[in-house]
């Protein structure tokens, strides 16, 4: 598909997959500690948005955060709808359109502020403005957090909303630099071993003490090493074969739908099945997803004066 980038549809995949499989504690049963990964795929999350954000030509600010909630909403509200309808929710529609319930959407248009002048002013400074906001993001953290902190800052709270920015920095200055030499070097697969085993292990050794925070650095190395596989060659043959490239893309697509359907649809009624009951739910969040996918485009395209775009509804590559 034209001005589709193979690595960043994969790393969607890999960012999807990673979340859901944190969310699936209850269908593991006994095995619940494999359910890991969530913080991973947050920042492949993050770091997918800001490879992409600067990429696009230069518009005015109204227009450019116009299409950015042209992208959200209609799946929010489609979402909140099959909810309460479908699911036995009963979210307010001011929770609903202020993602009371989905923190990352919260940062993500909060970013969307911050990036915007970054774009205009500040595009072939990336690496200074990442620099300055580590440094900012360090004091803020000493000053008013590291005291505080008595758990995981993956878990929640104000510093992992500002801290994931970051992750969104790291992939503006990837984005920026792509196309200029090959992304992929078969050292990048060992560094993305030591890099997986650092996050985890610092977690494991400092995750009750202020210490953990330095968690992050590793997982930058995890975000930019996991892209680097998605960029390599055997990946990128994969996505140019028709049926499993299309899967491929279906399944990056829908980042958004399956982070804001999966807490609706996980059932321990398969467990018994463990560990087919894994794939078989992922599976069925991915089929519910696409399905809010194609209503989200399909009233998005309601209220547009263009004709219908089927191949837009049915997420054809």
């Amino acid at each position: 598909m034209a001005g589709r980038i193979a690595g960043i549809d994969v790393l969607k995949v890999f960012a999807v997959l990673f979340v859901l499989n944190s969310h699936m504690g209850a269908c593991y049963g006994e095995y619940a500690v494999l359910a890991t990964g969530g913080a991973i795929g947050d920042a492949l999350f993050f770091f997918c948005s800001g490879f992409t954000l600067l990429l696009g030509a230069q518009r005015d600010f109204l227009n450019w955060y116009k299409r950015r909630i042209a992208r959200i909403y209609p799946s929010v509200l489609v979402v909140g709808v099959l909810a309460c309808a479908l699911w036995g929710a009963r979210d307010d529609i001011v929770d609903v359109v202020t993602f009371e319930k989905y923190w990352f959407l919260r940062c993500i248009f909060f970013y969307y502020l911050l990036i915007f002048p970054i774009k205009k002013y500040f595009l072939n400074r990336l690496k200074t403005v990442f620099g300055v906001c580590a440094a900012a993001l360090a004091a803020i953290y000493l000053c008013f957090f590291a005291r505080e902190q008595s758990g995981l800052i993956y878990g929640g709270g104000a510093f992992r909303e500002m801290m994931y920015f970051l992750f969104m920095l790291a992939g503006a200055i990837v984005g920026r630099a792509a196309g200029r030499e090959r992304v992929w070097r078969l050292w990048h697969l060992p560094a993305l071993i030591l890099s997986v085993g650092a996050w985890y292990g610092i977690v494991a050794l400092w995750g009750g003490s202020a210490w953990h925070v330095l968690s992050v650095v590793p997982l930058l190395g995890v975000a930019y090493f996991l892209y680097s596989l998605a960029s390599s060659p055997f990946f990128a043959r994969c996505y140019e074969t028709p049926v499993l490239g299309n899967l491929l893309f279906v399944a990056g697509s829908l980042c958004l739908e399956v982070y804001l359907v999966q807490r609706y649809l996980f059932t321990t009624a398969l467990n018994a099945w463990f560990p087919l009951n894994i794939p078989i739910v992922m599976a069925f969040v991915f089929a519910v997803a696409y399905g809010v996918k194609a209503l989200s485009e399909f009233l998005s395209q309601t209220f547009d004066s263009k004709p219908y775009e089927l191949k837009k509804l049915l997420l054809r590559k």
